[in-house]
């Protein structure tokens, strides 16, 4: 079942999954399992039902009752899988394994704050658990906690000297000044590891950054290049499908669903563009004015979409239900969820990658959304997402080369939209922002019906770095020449 669902064979895990229900109707496992299946192909309602069951004959479980609440968010009562949540969390005995797991769930709600409390608890409870030590240090970051994060990741390196993720989270942390002593502490760990082992990944991508640091930019490359080769020993990637979705997400928008004016009364902001863009510096940005509310990184439209579509077995045939889908049904859902979670769904900012898929959908479900696509520097853009460390294999990860790739599709699907929907969003170019453009930070505000503040907060640790590819003008070329074949322009 496991290789199935990773696979995503999905018609045939629900057919193993049919024959094991029909032959253990009341196993706890079975349940567990089938409600996985069913999640997996959004089918939310039938997982929640099966955990509603399995929650009946394990009335004591924690993990049991978190599991149905996670389906539940799904299904679209938040305010039901929260209250679940904080009963649970207000257990002074509750076990390190359920808050582990409740952190979880805290973190799937995009709450970080509170992930992070549950995982402190959890850590308290285990002291000597290395994952967990990590844990609360990936979320201490996402709390802007740097200082706490970086004793968590010693402590990690402390009781898990091999854990490799940590030295890398740990490198993002350093200062220039302790780059050198960074790179020989890097360069013997690499000494002890075999050529194509996966370990050697994160640590090479911390060497790159320290390197960079020290103005090393041509042993930092070949460092970023050998990256990208262990990336494609160990995590083996097929581009094509993601490409494929990308060109199938650009269909014609209908004549009689052409765009109309620009919204006059206040609504969402739906922001996108490629992962590392600085969504969520722009995210807090606006929501720090006080004008709007956060939405955590929840993937609740997502979520509404899947929802609205039903059973679905790749995420080319959710796309196609979801052009096929009824708007309002996706835009009650979304409004539904938003406010169980405590938020106002017309003063809510919403920030992700997949909005892109579904501009159109955006515009149409919800009339008074402002939408906003905000991009960088290509050279840039591709330059820092193939430096960055992930544990699954994705489409903007890896080699330079998949990136370009992933890059040129995604801009020739922007292109679509600006045919399609002409002034029903906003372009918006990350770099004058940063740099206090007084001219582009009045366009934004214009376009919002904002008053923002004309000096915007500056980068967190987790935000993109600008002007990186100026130092790799000879290692860019074929990157540089592969884009402008590909019409994107470049600075």
């Amino acid at each position: 079942m496991q290789r199935l669902l990773q696979t995503d064979q999905l018609p045939e895990a629900r057919g193993q999954t049919a024959l094991l229900l029909a032959r253990y109707p009341e196993r706890p496992a079975v349940l567990r399992l089938a409600g996985w299946v069913y999640q997996r192909s959004g089918d939310f309602e039938r997982a929640r039902a099966l955990a509603e069951q399995e929650c009946q004959l394990r009335p004591q479980q924690p993990i049991a009752r978190l599991r149905l609440a996670s389906y539940m968010l799904q299904a679209g009562d938040a305010a039901g899988a929260l209250s679940m949540a904080q009963t649970l969390a207000d257990s002074p005995s509750l076990p390190h394994e359920a808050l582990a797991r409740l952190a979880r769930f805290y973190q799937r709600c995009g709450q970080h704050e509170r992930a992070f409390q549950a995982m402190a608890r959890a850590l308290e409870a285990q002291p000597e658990h290395a994952a967990y030590c990590l844990q609360t240090a990936r979320l201490a970051l996402k709390t802007d906690r740097q200082r706490q994060a970086d004793k968590l990741l010693e402590r990690t390196l402390y009781l898990d000297p091999d854990c490799q993720e940590a030295r890398y989270q740990r490198a993002l942390l350093l200062s220039p000044e302790q780059a050198p002593a960074q790179v020989q502490e890097l360069g013997f760990l690499l000494e002890t590891l075999e050529a194509d082992d996966d370990a050697r990944r994160p640590l090479v991508l911390a060497l790159a950054r320290a390197l960079e640091a020290m103005g090393e930019y041509d042993h930092a490359f070949r460092c970023l290049v050998e990256a990208g080769r262990l990336g494609t020993i160990n995590q083996p990637y097929a581009l094509d499908a993601d490409l494929s979705l990308l060109q199938a997400a650009a269909r014609p928008v209908p004549r009689e669903s052409a765009p109309s004016d620009e919204p006059t009364e206040p609504g969402p902001i739906f922001i996108t563009g490629m992962p590392a863009s600085g969504q969520r510096w722009l995210s807090h940005w606006l929501s720090a004015e006080g004008h709007s509310q956060l939405l955590p990184d929840a993937q609740l439209l997502q979520t509404a979409i899947r929802a609205a579509v039903g059973p679905h077995d790749s995420a080319q045939e959710l796309a196609r239900g979801a052009a096929a889908a009824d708007p309002a049904v996706i835009a009650r859902r979304y409004r539904k969820m938003v406010t169980g979670l405590g938020l106002d769904p017309d003063r809510v900012i919403d920030a992700s990658p997949r909005h892109l898929l579904y501009m159109d959908l955006i515009r149409r479900a919800f009339p008074k959304a402002r939408m906003i696509y905000l991009k960088r520097d290509a050279l840039d853009h591709c330059l820092d997402l193939c430096g960055r460390y992930t544990t699954r294999a994705l489409p903007y990860s890896g080699p330079l080369d998949r990136i370009v790739r992933y890059y040129s599709a995604h801009h020739e699907l922007m292109g679509h939209w600006r045919r399609q929907l002409g002034d029903r969003f906003l372009d918006l170019e990350l770099e004058p922002l940063w740099a206090g453009d007084a001219a582009r930070i009045g366009r934004l505000s214009g376009w919002l019906g904002l008053d923002l503040d004309t000096t915007p907060p500056t980068p967190g640790m987790e935000d993109p770095r600008p002007g990186r590819a100026r130092h790799f003008p000879l290692a860019l070329r074929d990157a540089e020449t592969a884009l402008r074949e590909n019409g994107v322009a470049l600075g």
